[in-house]
Order: structure tokens, then sequence, then C-alpha cells
């Protein structure tokens, strides 16, 4: 329970920093608020970013004159966590990749992984060439949401100026990566480890799965990743931990 409440207090954390630096400044408390309420649209709505939508309506609601860095805050919010959740796979993947690929059950989960992993890098490299270069000002003037493009591009270039604070955004995103890693492994611990787990828990094994499972179950492919998730863990668990799951 401890180490679930980390995750969350990371997240808040790592959300209000990187809205601050959009100068939008809502106490902690209101911000918590927000963030629970997309938890709360997180447990049904298809993926894990459902939750996104509401809650970018009720804080576009609340900052009506700097809707574009509010949006953008909520955007990044999610690519830092994805750039942490990058740093820490391509960390555990190196170290485990024998394992991971060795039959062919993970090996099928660990090219999805790669694949969207791929995707992302490629997204991510693509904003950060088209924010940096401006070149959404080369866009003709009568282009549709030109104007908007451009605010939203001069809102991405504050998260560069201000490396300090999304340094920091960064920082909190592994801190709540690793706690969601270890709720896992307390509740691994919590049922009958030596039954479970005839070899024992091998932590780097079983912290090597889960970016795969939190990666594949972020698409908006089931609700909350309910069926997928049970289903990527026990293929994973079983042939990586050799778990009985």
């Amino acid at each position: 329970i401890f180490s679930y409440l980390l995750v969350e207090i990371f997240a808040a954390l790592r959300w209000q920093v990187l809205l601050r630096v959009q100068k939008i400044h809502l106490s902690f408390p209101r911000i918590a608020g927000l963030f629970l309420i997309g938890m709360f649209y997180n447990q049904f709505l298809p993926g894990g970013t459902g939750g996104d939508i509401i809650k970018s309506y009720l804080l576009l609601k609340e900052t009506p004159d700097k809707k574009a860095g509010a949006l953008l805050a909520v955007v990044f919010d999610r690519l830092i966590g994805l750039v942490a959740l990058v740093a820490i796979t391509v960390t555990l993947i190196s170290l485990r990749f024998d394992i991971l690929s060795k039959a062919p059950e993970t090996r099928r989960f660990l090219w999805i992984l790669l694949f969207l992993l791929g995707s992302s890098i490629a997204a991510l490299f693509t904003s950060f060439i088209v924010s940096g270069f401006n070149l959404f000002h080369w866009l003709p003037h009568k282009f549709p949401g030109r104007e908007k493009l451009i605010e939203v591009s001069a809102a991405y270039h504050l998260y560069a100026r201000h490396w300090i604070a999304t340094f920091v955004a960064f920082g909190a995103s592994l801190g709540a990566h690793l706690a969601t890693f270890t709720t896992f492994l307390c509740v691994a611990y919590a049922f009958d480890v030596p039954s479970a787990f005839p070899e024992g828990v091998k932590v780097l094994d079983f912290f090597a799965v889960l970016p795969i499972e939190r990666t594949i179950t972020a698409l908006p492919i089931s609700f909350a990743g309910l069926g997928l998730r049970e289903q990527i863990l026990q293929v994973m668990l079983h042939n990586v931990c050799h778990a009985s799951v």
C-alpha cells in the first residue's frame, strides 16, 4: 500500500511541476483532486490514458486563458512518463534480453514492446524537431489551426528552457515507475512466494517483465487493461520467473 501511494504522489508532483512551468499555479490539493478524478476514469475507459481526457477537460475549465499550456502540460506529463519508462525498459531489457526472448510466447510480447517503444521514440524525436526548428511557422497562413499549433510550440519550448523543472519531472517519473514495480513485487511476496515462485523471486527478472505489461496495457485495446494485463503477466512470469500464476 505504501509503495502504491508513492506511485501517485510522484505522479501528482510531476504534473504540478509541469503545470508551474506553464505558469499555472494551482494548489497541490486541487491538483491532487484533478489527478484522482483522472485516475478514477482510467479504471474503466479504454487503455491506461483515458482519464487524461477528463482531467484535461476539467483543467481547461479552470485555466481558460492558458488553454495551450494546460493541454500541453497534460500531454507532456505523459511524454515525460514515457521517456522515463523507455529509459528503465531499455536498461532492463538489455540486461535480460536472452531470457525474455527465449520462449516463443515471451518473444512475441517482447517484439510488440520494441515496436511500440520504437514508434514512441520516433514520434518524440519528430516533435522535438518540429518544435525546435519552429516548423509550424512555415505552414500557410490559411492552414487550419496554424495559430494554435504555433501557440503549442511556444509552450513546448518552455520545457526546454526550464530544464531543471523538466529534469525534476523526469526524476519523479522514474520514482513512480519503480514504485509501481515495487508494488507488484510486494504482491508477489504476499502470495506465498515459495509455492508460487519455486526458484524464489529474482527481482531483476521480475522487474524486466513489468515494462512489457505496462506498455502494452496502456494501449486503448481493453478497458483499463483488464484481462490483457492478466494474460501478459501469466505468460511472462511463468516463462521468465517460473511462477505458478
